[in-house]
């Protein structure tokens, strides 16, 4: 199966809002040799376009949308970011945000929407999760400048 392929199985497996065939695709992806940074790229990111392109049509739900990005940042997570690392490659980016749900909010569906979009758009986003204290915010956006 070439590389075009698979990105298409990637993008499919973000529109079909289910995390175990994301995981599967992007396992799969990486079996063949295929470089992390291209499987974010031209399969997960552009899945994540697509699903954003179709909530703001109306045709996709907030629902939706929330499934596509957890599916997408537990591929990223556990499977892409330590393969990059490991590799030492790193993706081209409009720039770094810092993101997070300030301390007393545990709430952060927003957050994860945000923070998947920024990403496929092609920002660095450094997720510090939620219930966050203000402190942690201002050390991690100077130690990514």
């Amino acid at each position: 199966m070439g590389q075009e392929a698979i990105f298409d199985e990637l993008v499919n497996a973000v529109l079909s809002f289910d995390a175990d065939k994301v995981m599967d695709t992007t396992r799969k992806a990486l079996s063949q040799g295929i470089d992390p940074v291209s499987i974010i790229d031209d399969g997960l990111a552009k899945g994540l376009r697509v699903v954003g392109k179709k909530f703001e049509d109306g045709e996709l739900f907030l629902m939706h949308l929330v499934a596509a990005a957890e599916a997408v940042q537990r591929a990223l997570k556990e499977l892409l970011e330590p393969e990059i690392s490991k590799r030492k490659e790193k993706r081209e980016s409009l720039g770094r945000i810092v993101i997070g749900t300030v301390a007393g909010d545990i709430h952060d569906i927003g957050k994860n929407i945000v923070a998947a979009l920024l990403f496929a758009s092609g920002f660095e986003a450094h997720d510090l999760g939620k219930d966050v204290p203000v402190e942690e915010f201002v050390n991690k956006a100077k130690e990514v400048d």
